[in-house]
């Protein structure tokens, strides 16, 4: 089969891209510029343009004609390589249904990992798990990893560990083996208008189940999983001090334990399940732990930049006082003097929800100091005010401002007096900023770059 991807470059559909050409299929693509993806893939021998025109793709066909024209989310109805697969009758489709493709094509058992937070890491796990026990395994994860590519498909695999996005009801898409809920906590105001259309959704996903569920206890009581076909294991919140699996994973952070523990029930019921037909296993959750106790982690999941700065894609409160947690456990381990940490709000929207503004109130609890920037936008809606930095910020438990008159009409101030202390600023991605998280790490302190937008790439200019 002949496909061309439309945007494969990018973190989407550069690992599908990667999969469909170790199946064997015949590849091609472009994109607006090049990326280090789209780079591996030339080196494979996929050949990429990167202009996005009706003459290119038209030109594409007439060298290597197509049956499939797999598309991003991004692209709107009216772009042109839509226009040509219409006129020429195209099948088009974005990145769900090759995937569900490659499963039935190749017998693959899917386990898939959703939740509103973890959902990368926790993937990462199984597949790290399964690669230590030297056991064939394809993937999908929506982040680099240290120990393989983003997505992979391995002869012999049994089993397809997919990171099952709920953005744009994107997991609704799939009937897995085994599903893990990392976590239930609100998100997406753009797909999912109310906590409870959120929550249905997650509800139906688990309903498409086939074999197996986990889940944390006081999430399953947010679903009605009566009727479930899947077997469904719950796990009270309070496992961790009596937890013989715990005890042995020696990863820092209470969430990347926790994340662990499901990661290891899901791969020793899937490892239960091959047992059963008959193939060879050795292994039991004891050795599982020996595995995920040398876990590498993923990109951009509290990965080392250099000595003392890291960077994070948390961006919910859930997800940032989770990370400030493990960073308290860094930081005293590792014997740095402050925790500080730099934080940019990602999308608008977000931020003017409710629940999303009172969720800041205690999640930098333990933070030394904190540089809060302005909002990353990303798919915002027309005319809606954009909140400044002092309006998302003022909710913090124990905040006040030290401002002088010029400043209080500001967004900009001078200082921000959080629980008692004075610990920081507001600021912007500058060279004023770059100065002041390296005078941080001069000073012994732990730095720690927090959200989803673009503060990654700034810190990662300072090494």
């Amino acid at each position: 089969m002949n496909i061309y991807f439309s945007g494969i470059g990018g973190v989407g559909l550069a690992p599908l891209s990667m999969i469909a050409l170790k199946c064997g299929f015949k590849i091609r693509g472009s994109d607006s510029k090049p990326s280090l993806s789209s780079a591996e893939l030339e080196k494979l021998g996929v050949k990429i343009t990167y202009q996005q025109s009706y003459e290119e793709i038209e030109l594409a066909y007439s060298e290597q004609p197509f049956e499939w024209l797999i598309i991003t989310a991004a692209l709107k109805n009216d772009h042109p390589h839509i226009q040509f697969a219409k006129d020429r009758n195209i099948k088009i489709s974005k990145r769900d249904e090759l995937l569900n493709f490659v499963l039935k094509e190749k017998k693959l058992k899917l386990i898939a990992v959703a939740g509103t937070h973890g959902k990368t890491t926790t993937t990462a796990m199984i597949v790290w798990m399964f690669k230590q026990a030297k056991i064939p395994v394809s993937y999908l994860i929506g982040s680099s990893i240290s120990f393989g590519p983003a997505g992979d498909y391995e002869e012999g695999s049994e089993y397809f560990v997919l990171e099952c996005d709920e953005f744009d009801k994107n997991f609704l898409n799939f009937h897995p083996e085994i599903s893990l809920v990392t976590s239930l906590d609100y998100d997406h105001p753009d797909t999912y208008t109310t906590q409870k259309d959120y929550y249905e959704s997650f509800q139906q996903f688990l309903g498409q189940t086939k074999n197996a569920i986990c889940l944390w206890e006081t999430d399953s009581k947010k679903l009605d999983l009566s009727g479930n076909r899947a077997k469904t294991f719950t796990f009270a919140e309070n496992i961790e001090p009596n937890s013989s699996y715990l005890k042995l994973i020696k990863l820092p952070g209470e969430h990347n334990r926790r994340n662990g523990f499901l990661a290891i029930s899901a791969v020793d019921f899937a490892l239960g399940e091959m047992k059963k037909l008959g193939e060879k296993v050795e292994l039991d959750s004891e050795k599982l732990n020996q595995f995920l106790t040398i876990f590498p982690g993923t990109i951009r999941r509290f990965e080392k930049i250099s000595e003392g700065l890291y960077s994070d894609y948390a961006h919910h409160p859930t997800e940032i006082e989770a990370t400030t947690q493990l960073a308290k456990e860094v930081q005293q381990m590792g014997g740095f003097k402050k925790l500080v940490i730099v934080y940019q709000p990602h999308q608008n929207l977000r931020q003017l929800e409710k629940s999303i503004q009172d969720g800041y109130q205690n999640c930098f609890a333990g933070t030394d100091k904190l540089y809060w920037l302005t909002t990353y936008l990303s798919r915002e809606p027309k005319n809606v005010e954009v909140l400044e930095p002092l309006e998302i910020a003022k909710n913090l438990e124990g905040f006040s401002i030290n401002q002088t008159e010029n400043e209080a009409n500001s967004s900009k101030f001078s200082a921000i007096n959080y629980s008692g202390k004075l610990i920081g600023k507001f600021s912007e991605l500058n060279e004023e900023l770059s100065l002041d998280i390296q005078n941080e790490l001069d000073c012994g302190n732990l730095v720690v770059a927090f959200g989803a937008g673009n503060i990654d790439e700034f810190v990662r200019g300072l090494k």
